[in-house]
């Protein structure tokens, strides 16, 4: 078996690497994600339009939009943010330094004291 000797071009081509594939694997599960989340958004709108007919147009420039969609679209951005904040606090991840699983939201501020403390 023949291995390549380390140095710091393979070392850093190598972190490279693995910074691009985690971050494109990140952008495309976030991205499904949300096509997930519009496409049912998209859905429950349309069949709460298509129940409510009589709705009134807002007279918001004419662009015929009613009250309540503006109200519907206010309302699924506010849950969106809520539906991103249980994900990032639900998401465990593990610290490479110490070994331990950190809630997606205090992942940061342990690794800065993780790697202050030098653990492992």
């Amino acid at each position: 078996m023949t291995s390549t000797p380390i140095t710091y071009k393979t070392l850093a081509d190598s972190i490279f690497n693995d910074l691009i594939n985690n971050i494109i694997k990140q952008h495309t599960l976030t991205s499904l994600t949300n096509i997930k989340d519009h496409s049912s958004l998209l859905n429950s709108s349309n069949s709460n339009t298509n129940s409510n007919t009589n709705g009134t147009i807002a007279s918001n420039g004419g662009n015929g939009t009613t009250s309540d969609e503006n109200n519907e679209i206010e309302n699924s951005t506010i849950q969106d943010k809520s539906k991103l904040k249980q994900l990032e606090t639900s998401r465990y991840f593990r610290c490479l330094n110490c070994g331990r699983n950190i809630a997606g939201g205090r992942f940061a501020s342990h690794i800065s004291k993780c790697l202050e403390r030098k653990r492992k």
